[in-house]
């Protein structure tokens, strides 16, 4: 553990080591998009940084929350576990099971304050998770005020504000401790104030937040209080799914034919959809016809709102929505309707890991090399790159990594 971050410097003998998962966080707002950070958790442990930590933003939990972070910085080490709600509430977990989080602290207890630095939150883990339960965390997942813990045996539980409903326990009265709110949980995905679960049989589970009909269930039914099924896939099989800040995208296989139909349900902006739409109005479950299917394809919006959608298929990458800044990486800053290919990506063939955002994209390849598309994340000013290119990664001296 580390007692403030410290900056990494470029030496001789250097080697980068490889990386597990890929964050990035920005705003599309002029007051927000200076706080584009990158984070990348790595396989050994430590949790790098670097871009923009606005007042809005405590991704770096460094005690300064209004300065652009222009190299690459430690934020914390022996990581096994980082997740973010947009860089607003951060939350880490440790290998040896401890818990810190940094930001806004309305998800945990009664509501903690804001933290400028990472702080010991682990009691409230401890008093409900014994040591096996907390080794045998599925995965956690956030909303702004509000924590998942899905463990392998298919609970999930909750803590949290829930000021939207999206515990389904038909309240929005705050849980203070971890509490079970749904079993046979096989997967769990978060938007900015809403929740989709796939239970054990593939069928689909949604609460919270539904304006604009993100969750598939109505257009005007704006906040859903109890676990509710989505959509009607009788003699389908479900096999993605995925949750912005206010759509959502559901990949299913009809049994009859093996044939697959995507569909997508919300708010209809910047083409964020991908439906050949730009209508603003709310969509249930409006069929997709511009994206090809795989079996192995990986689904990643954002908890934004016209952030759209990414996709890894056919070894390519295929994005929609808002393109203020080029994060398409099509050599322009216009929007798309409809789903598209980068232009020119390095290596796009090969891509092991990638995360988007509203003002940026970003992917790593198979060499461990990271290209971004858009707003360039340590830039001073409205620096941006509508095109993919390669970003300098930190390196550390050789230790057995």
């Amino acid at each position: 553990m580390l007692p403030f971050p410290r900056m990494i410097k470029y030496a001789n003998k250097m080697k980068v080591p490889e990386v597990k998962e890929i964050f990035m966080y920005n705003g599309y707002s002029a007051s927000v998009i200076p706080a584009t950070a990158l984070l990348l958790l790595y396989k050994n442990g430590d949790l790098m940084g670097i871009g923009g930590t606005t007042s809005q933003n405590y991704g770096f939990g460094n005690g300064v929350h209004n300065a652009k972070v222009k190299e690459w910085t430690l934020i914390y080490q022996n990581v096994k576990r980082f997740r973010t709600a947009q860089g607003t509430f951060n939350l880490i977990q440790t290998e040896d099971n401890k818990f810190f989080y940094s930001g806004v602290g309305k998800a945990i207890g009664a509501g903690l304050s804001t933290a400028s630095t990472y702080t010991d939150c682990t009691s409230y883990f401890t008093s409900v998770f014994n040591a096996t339960q907390l080794s045998q965390i599925k995965d956690i997942q956030l909303v702004g005020e509000g924590i998942f813990v899905l463990l392998e045996n298919g609970t999930l539980y909750g803590m949290g504000a829930n000021t939207q409903g999206y515990f389904g326990n038909n309240t929005t009265t705050r849980l203070s401790t971890f509490t079970s709110i749904n079993t046979n949980v096989d997967s769990v995905k978060t938007g900015s104030s809403a929740v989709i679960v796939q239970k054990i049989d593939k069928t689909l589970w949604v609460t919270g937040q539904n304006t604009w009909g993100s969750l598939g269930i109505s257009n005007n039914a704006t906040n859903i209080r109890v676990w509710t099924q989505m959509g009607a896939f009788a003699n389908n099989t479900v096999i993605h799914y995925e949750l912005g800040g206010s759509a959502s995208w559901v990949v299913y296989k009809h049994n009859t034919n093996n044939t697959y139909t995507v569909r997508a349900s919300g708010i209809q902006s910047e083409g964020n959809l991908g439906n050949g739409s730009a209508a603003s109005s709310g969509t249930v479950l409006s069929t997709i016809s511009t994206l090809p299917i795989s079996d192995d394809m990986i689904m990643k919006s954002n908890s934004l709102t016209y952030g759209g959608l990414t996709v890894k298929t056919n070894n390519s990458l295929y994005m929609c929505g808002i393109n203020t800044y080029g994060r398409l990486g099509r050599g322009n800053t216009t929007s798309s309707t409809t789903f598209v290919v980068p232009v020119d990506a390095p290596k796009v063939g090969s891509i092991e890991l990638f995360c988007p955002s509203e003002c940026t994209n970003v992917y790593m390849d198979n060499q461990g090399d990271v290209y971004l598309s858009g707003y360039i994340p340590q830039a001073t000013g409205t620096t941006v790159s509508d095109y993919y290119t390669k970003f300098q990664l930190y390196k550390i001296p050789s230790r057995g990594i």
